[in-house]
């Protein structure tokens, strides 16, 4: 049997003073990151950091914000990818409140059954759903105030988390800015909608309203959308930015409108096309032939943009397999699909795309500088 050999005094104290110090430094440094606020992203999609442009428009805010973050987070029975995707929702709104300076306040409130939380989900919107037949409705949604006015994400759908940040920094836009720009909306066809023909055919049944296109829906909810019936009288001085979609025909009178308002500082966005798809009720041309091409020349030449209206553009590579009248399939090079591979997926814009098809597009070129 060995003998157990006894330790000095002076490495026991040692070693206990070692201990005591290194506790010492864990309570510490626990003490000082507790009270720091370190946020560091290691996700691949930055789920967690701003971009620049929200940053940036969080430092000019001019008036307190409130977010009023609405979800059962009591209900036992929320599947744990809600909830994780609830917590995500907690830790970028946090981010707000953070990088606002105090200019956002965060509210997280839990809507239980016949509770104030769930009166006010059900006032401002907030779309309930049921887990099953006979049990209470689940609320997730998010509601942006600022004074008297309100913005509200009725469901907050983890299928659609890329543009989460998207829809908040627009939401605060939109409550800290009720009074939208004034756009123009220039166009040969009936983008803005239609309201129906007051008086129909005899025998025919009356044709109803049309709505407006999708994006001039979504347009709406940020601007306010004039539509200007001839520019050739000039551009009025409410306009602040010009839409201008498939301009048929567009006289001088009018282009030399149209220039005279981006000279004055406003902004333009023009959409030509050399075939349009859209244009069903295009009127025949002496020719006998539906004018189906826009063209602005005079603008585009004095702006730098090359454009032929008699040419559409052709792309083997991403030529589209249609039917074709004898019952067979053709793959047609002017009908083209862009699919992931030629579509940015990092833009918020683009973001959600998988296919975009353009049918009979056409081509510009920067003229600029030649």
């Amino acid at each position: 049997m060995k003998a157990i050999k006894s330790l000095p005094v002076w490495k026991i104290g040692s070693s206990l003073l070692g201990l005591v110090a290194l506790l010492g430094i864990l309570i510490a440094v626990n003490i000082i990151v507790g009270n720091m606020r370190l946020r560091v992203d290691f996700t691949d999609e930055k789920l967690y950091s701003l971009s620049e442009g929200t940053a940036n428009a969080l430092k000019t805010l001019e008036q307190p914000v409130t977010l009023k973050l609405f979800f059962n987070s009591s209900n036992p029975k929320i599947p744990a990818g809600l909830k994780n995707y609830a917590s995500q929702v907690e830790d970028l709104l946090e981010e707000y409140r953070l990088a606002s300076k105090g200019k956002v306040k965060l509210q997280k409130l839990d809507p239980k059954p016949d509770s104030d939380a769930e009166e006010w989900a059900q006032k401002y919107g907030i779309a309930g759903q049921s887990l099953d037949m006979f049990g209470p409705p689940i609320y997730f949604g998010l509601v942006a105030t600022a004074g008297k006015t309100e913005a509200v994400l009725p469901t907050l759908d983890p299928r659609m988390q890329q543009l989460l940040e998207f829809h908040v920094t627009r939401m605060i836009h939109r409550v800290t800015h009720p009074q939208k720009p004034v756009v123009g909306v220039l166009s040969s066809l009936p983008i803005m909608g239609t309201p129906g023909q007051q008086f129909a055919m005899p025998g025919q049944p009356q044709p109803p309203p049309q709505p407006a296109w999708i994006a001039v829906q979504e347009l709406r909810g940020d601007y306010d959308l004039q539509e200007i019936q001839s520019a050739e009288d000039g551009i009025p001085s409410n306009i602040q930015a010009l839409l201008v979609v498939h301009p048929k025909a567009l006289s001088d009178e009018a282009q030399f409108a149209i220039d005279q308002f981006v000279l004055g500082g406003g902004h333009v966005v023009m959409f030509v096309d050399p075939m349009s798809f859209a244009d069903q009720n295009a009127a025949p041309s002496p020719y006998g032939m539906p004018q189906v091409a826009s063209d602005a020349p005079r603008l585009l030449s004095a702006w730098g943009v090359g454009y032929d209206a008699s040419k559409v553009l052709a792309d083997y590579d991403g030529a589209t397999p249609m039917r074709s009248p004898q019952g067979g399939v053709d793959r047609n090079p002017t009908v083209i699909s862009f699919n992931k591979s030629n579509i940015d997926s990092d833009d918020i814009i683009t973001t959600k795309l998988n296919v975009l098809r353009a049918a009979f597009g056409g081509a510009l070129t920067d003229n600029t500088s030649d």
